[in-house]
């Protein structure tokens, strides 16, 4: 369907990526859903979040309009909770979820909010450091954070004017003049 002349996508895949075993996992921002594809059959493995979630969400797990899935090395999944657009919290985070695939059991392990609540209505990332520190992108908020394990804030930048991160990444950078 048309509304003021824009079309409407229902699903808006924003994050698609290789899972451990080789098949896919895609985050589907307007339904709050992550599925996991087989790979060689296409067809949906399981469903998290959204309205016909395959897992039981446990206290605090529950995302809307998320961004950035990952799947860490101990297992766990990491992700952006925009929770905006519309809003369905009073802040955006930066998650880290537990699945327990046989029991379908899901877990908040962690979630990282800004000192300010920020709120942040379309893209943004969190990426897990080697040193096990979390590295955010607030997305259409102009800020970047690093945390540690523990939630305490490292690092909070702003960039400047109205600009944004669809993905912010801390890299090693060295300027070498021409």
């Amino acid at each position: 369907p048309k509304e003021s002349g824009f079309e409407w996508e229902y699903f808006h895949a924003n994050a698609v990526t290789i899972d451990t075993d080789g098949n896919f996992l895609v985050s589907g921002r307007n339904v709050s859903t992550i599925y996991k594809i087989n790979r060689a059959t296409g067809k949906i493995m399981w469903r998290l979040g959204g309205k016909q979630s395959d897992f039981k969400l446990g206290k605090g797990v529950r995302f809307d309009y998320q961004h950035n899935i990952r799947r860490q090395a101990d297992g766990t999944l990491t992700l952006f909770d925009n929770s905006a657009a519309p809003p369905t919290k009073k802040a955006s985070r930066a998650i880290t979820i537990r699945l327990d695939e046989q029991a379908k059991t899901a877990t908040l392990v962690s979630a990282f909010t800004h000192p300010d609540k920020l709120l942040s209505s379309s893209q943004g990332n969190n990426e897990r450091l080697p040193n096990g520190d979390e590295f955010v992108g607030w997305g259409s908020q102009p800020f970047i954070s690093e945390y540690d394990r523990s939630g305490n804030l490292l690092l909070d930048g702003r960039l400047p004017g109205h600009d944004q991160t669809y993905r912010a990444r801390r890299e090693r950078w060295v300027g070498k003049p021409l």
